[in-house]
């Protein structure tokens, strides 16, 4: 188990939680799930396990395609990551507008 709920356990220190955060974004099932989710399991902040995420993507070679998530109904649920942030067509910064291959 992850996380710790007991009040007499004293505090987790940054590397015991950095620890548990890595174990379950290194695991080939656990690395699908969000953020939050990871964060919920092991105890932490969403924002504390994205930079752990971020400092192991380095290692990590192929950015997952897929995150499992549990939406606001309770269903476990797969979202589509492989094109975040790709654009389809090249845009033209000034304005804005798309390009024609032409225009490139």
């Amino acid at each position: 188990m992850v996380r710790i709920i007991s009040p007499a356990v004293p505090r987790r220190s940054n590397l015991d939680k950095r620890k548990a955060v890595t174990t379950l974004i290194e695991d080939s099932e656990w690395s699908r799930w969000s953020d939050s989710e990871v964060a919920r399991r092991c105890g932490v902040s969403q924002p504390f396990v994205g930079q752990v995420r971020g400092s192991l993507i380095t290692v990590i070679s192929d950015p997952p395609v897929e995150r499992t998530y549990t939406d606001r109904w309770g269903n476990e649920t797969t979202m589509q990551t492989g094109d975040i942030g790709r654009r389809t067509s090249p845009v033209d910064l000034d304005t804005g507008e798309l390009l024609d291959d032409d225009d490139g």
